[in-house]
């Protein structure tokens, strides 16, 4: 009995890897980028960042005046 082969039904059972792709839940195939789609796709994060940091500096400033403001009231 030890020379027996698997039978079918357990190689069945090895995930098919077109399949596997597919089961992460919400992972997007992998697509290889030319160098300049590499480059535009990391302009366009630089771009989404700087936005991010300009208005953040824009609500540290509005912070800021608030303090020099308030500072008016607190005598030296």
């Amino acid at each position: 009995m030890a020379g027996k082969k698997q039978s079918s039904s357990d190689s069945a059972e090895m995930p098919n890897p077109a399949t596997t792709t597919e089961s992460f839940a919400g992972r997007k195939r992998w697509i290889k980028l030319t160098p300049r789609d590499h480059v535009l796709k990391q302009i366009e994060i630089q771009r989404e960042l700087v936005e991010g940091l300009r208005a953040q500096l824009q609500r540290e400033e509005q912070t800021l005046q608030g303090m020099e403001k308030a500072k008016e009231f607190f005598p030296d």
